[in-house]
């Protein structure tokens, strides 16, 4: 009977796997240097440009453009500069018209043909002007790729002190339940990271989703006015991703003495894919047709032809979802960080450490002896959990990735590959197939022959023995070899960095059986012994001791049989 008692030190697997988390946040921390450098030079040109100098100008005409796709306000002012005439149309940093007309016709109103107006001269160069500088708020989209800087920095970072730390330990007797981080800091990551992606989503909804569900709830109250179809398209917009649809219906109507315009349909803009449905939309509201708008009372530049909830209103889902994660995850960092490290150091194999408050030896009813007698061993997990779990995070995983793998191939087919979006795109690529691969492994597993362990007790105490008896029901011919052991292992589960990990180091593992004949195979017993100066069962807070007897089942060109089985093991008397 193989006994071993002790501990394994970290094997090269380690290296390998901290090789490749390297490489992933590697990978987030370049493309977010790579965004935060974009959106740091463009704050740098704004806030440059409030620093030009307020000169006065004079409009000179003031209209709005179809451009493209777009709607654009054209207003031309003059100013004067050192004694010299100039003239611009330049009115504020990155405008270039927009694909609301409305809005581009309250920018043009704001600066009617002969009035008078402050526009800022760069002094460097007297031909630049702008009407309006923009908002030093565009700094907060810097907020975004800082996430990524986060994450991939401090995964770098949180990875090499962990691998050093395991370098440091390995090899020592110390036990697992002793790594817990004791610094204050590393349990508040957390916290903080759930923080910065509530934030985020908050914004998203905030800034793009919260004022079109207002606008729809309010909606019901804006006034019914006739109006005349214009024009009437579905427009395209197509870029290196691919080709997107919108609908752009221009409509005029007459509130009072004035007679304002607006494309609007609904209170959702912006494209997708689909050209079939903007069609159907088009076709209902021909050129020179009328129709019924809704026009706002408070700001009668403010139309719209469809006022009820449409599906794009459900994008709103989208960062409720991250405000969801972020929040859950915030609370329950918060309370994890508050509760402290919660880990408790365990004595090494040879010394029994006693049951702290709140800690059960991990036998039923709180730590009460069960009834004694034979009993049937239920295995701790079973092929169709694993294969459940992992269909759905496939799914999920899968279907997020493929939208984007997807934009990718559309741009290779149209001769401009997006190789950075490629690059980007590999590491969540691998971790898809590989989950596939795990969930077709643990679908061909539900068909392997289950082993029925039966023993001659619920519980055994340490230094005592238990008898033990095995059958294969149905096909256990397929199975060539059948290996049973009894296993004892330390679980501890801590902080390191922003994650909650939790280590397993087996302190013992007895050999019980090795059959390769299909008559032994098929049934048999034995009888184990547990060693009386090793660990009884426990299970605390952040601490537990497992005692299993593993099953494994070699099968030639199949997913091996491979099923665990706790058992109770007690305090010695």
């Amino acid at each position: 009977m193989p006994i071993r008692l002790g501990s394994r030190s970290p094997g090269s697997s380690s290296k390998a796997a901290s090789g490749c988390l390297v490489l992933f946040f590697g990978l987030f921390l370049v493309m977010g240097l790579l965004f935060t450098a974009f959106l740091a030079k463009e704050l740098a040109e704004r806030i440059d440009q409030g620093t030009w100098i307020e000169t006065p100008c004079e409009i000179e005409s003031s209209r709005v453009d179809a451009r493209d796709n777009d709607y654009r306000a054209v207003i031309a002012y003059r100013y004067t500069w050192n004694g010299q005439t100039h003239v611009s149309d330049r009115i504020e940093p990155g405008y270039d018209g927009s694909s609301d007309y409305a809005e581009a016709q309250r920018l043009a109103d704001a600066y009617p043909a002969g009035s008078k107006a402050v526009c800022r001269v760069n002094p460097k160069a007297p031909t630049e002007a702008l009407l309006r500088t923009g908002g030093l708020w565009f700094g907060l989209v810097l907020l975004f790729p800082l996430v990524f800087v986060v994450i991939g920095g401090g995964g770098i970072w949180f990875v090499l002190r962990s691998r050093a730390r395991d370098t440091a330990v390995g090899g020592s007797t110390e036990p697992i339940s002793g790594r817990a981080v004791s610094g204050r800091g590393a349990r508040w990551l957390p916290a903080v990271f759930c923080a910065a992606f509530f934030l985020v989503g908050l914004g998203l909804f905030l800034g793009l989703f919260l004022p079109a569900v207002v606008d729809a709830i309010d909606a019901r109250n804006w006034t019914p006015t006739p109006c005349t179809i214009l024009s009437s398209r579905v427009k395209s917009h197509s870029d290196s991703d691919g080709t997107t649809y919108s609908v752009d219906i221009l409509y005029e109507y007459r509130v009072g003495e004035r007679v304002y315009r607006s494309n609007r349909y609904g209170f959702m803009g912006g494209s997708s894919s689909g050209y079939g449905g903007k069609k159907e939309i088009v076709d209902r509201y021909p050129k020179g047709s009328t129709a019924t708008c809704y026009v706002n009372p408070k700001d009668p530049a403010e139309a719209v032809l469809e006022r009820g909830f449409t599906w794009e209103l459900l994008f709103v889902l989208v960062p409720l979802v991250f405000m969801a994660v972020g929040g859950i995850g915030f609370v329950v960092a918060l309370r994890s960080a508050r509760g402290g490290d919660g880990a408790v150091p365990w004595s090494v194999p040879g010394r029994r450490s006693p049951v702290s408050a709140g800690a059960t030896t991990g036998l039923p009813g709180g730590g009460a002896p069960a009834p004694s007698g034979p009993v049937t061993l239920k295995a701790g997990s079973t092929p169709l959990g694993g294969f459940i779990g992992l269909t759905i995070f496939a799914l999920f995983w899968n279907g997020i990735v493929s939208i984007f793998v997807w934009q990718a191939v559309q741009a290779w087919r149209k001769g401009a590959p997006e190789w950075f979006l490629m690059v980007f795109l590999v590491p969540f690529v691998l971790i898809g197939i590989g989950v596939v691969v795990g969930a077709l492994y643990q679908f061909l597993a539900l068909f392997n022959p289950r082993p029925v362990i039966t023993a001659s007790a619920s519980s055994v105490p340490l230094g005592g023995s238990l008898d033990i008896a095995w059958k294969v029901p149905g096909m256990d011919r397929r199975i060539k070899r059948l290996q049973i052991r009894l296993e004892g292992r330390e679980e501890a589960t801590y902080r390191r960095g922003t994650t909650t990990v939790t280590d397993r180091r087996p302190f013992a593992s007895i050999g019980l059986v090795d059959a390769r004949s299909a008559y032994e195979i098929r049934a048999g017993r034995a009888t184990l012994r547990i060693p009386p100066d090793t660990m009884h069962s426990f299970a605390g807070r952040n601490n537990k001791v497992i005692w299993t007897l593993k099953v494994h089942g070699e099968i030639d060109r199949w997913p091996d049989v491979t099923l665990e089985f706790p058992i109770a093991v007690l305090p010695s008397s």
